[in-house]
C-alpha cells in the first residue's frame, strides 16, 4: 500500500478547533499556577499538548479503510495497557489507574481506551450494517463489546 493511498487532505478546521481549544486551556492553566515551569502542570500539559496536534494532524489525514484496519490492534493495545495496570500501575489520588514512565510522565490507559472502544464499535457497525437485518442482533452484540 502506497503513501497516498493511505493519507487523504487534512480537516483543517477540525485542527483548527483542537488547536484554539489546547492553546486555550493552556494559557488558563498558566495564570492559575505559580510554580516553577519545568515542575509544573503547565509543562505537562505543553508536552501531551504537542503529542496531541501530531496525532491529530496524522489523524485526520488517515482514510476510513486505514482507520478500520487499524481499530483492532489499537484495541487490543488497549485491553493489554489495562491488564497491565492492574499489575504495575501507580496509585494516584486513591485510584491505581496509571502507568507511570519516570517522575514527570503519567498516562491513563483508560483514556486510549475510550477511542479503542470508539474505534472498534463504528468499525463493527459499518461491516455489521449491510449483513445484518435485526437490530436485536447489531444491539446485544454492541452491548457485549461494551461490558468488556
Amino acid at each position: 500500500m502506497t503513501l497516498a493511498q493511505l493519507w487523504r487532505k487534512p480537516e483543517f478546521k477540525i485542527l483548527i478547533a483542537g488547536c484554539l481549544i489546547m492553546c486555550l486551556s493552556f494559557i488558563n492553566l498558566l495564570f492559575i499556577e505559580e510554580v516553577d515551569f519545568l515542575k509544573s502542570y503547565s509543562f505537562r500539559q505543553l508536552f501531551w499538548i504537542i503529542i496531541s496536534i501530531f496525532l491529530m494532524f496524522i489523524i485526520t489525514r488517515l482514510r476510513l479503510k486505514t482507520l478500520k484496519d487499524i481499530s483492532v490492534p489499537i484495541y487490543v493495545l488497549s485491553l493489554i495497557l489495562l491488564i497491565l495496570v492492574l499489575f504495575i500501575g501507580e496509585k494516584i489520588s486513591g485510584s491505581r489507574s496509571w502507568l507511570k514512565f519516570g517522575d514527570l510522565l503519567s498516562f491513563q490507559p483508560s483514556e486510549l481506551a475510550k477511542i479503542a472502544f470508539i474505534f472498534i464499535i463504528a468499525k463493527f457497525y459499518s461491516e455489521l450494517g449491510a449483513y445484518s437485518k435485526s437490530y436485536i442482533i447489531k444491539y446485544f452484540l454492541g452491548f457485549v463489546f461494551f461490558i468488556f
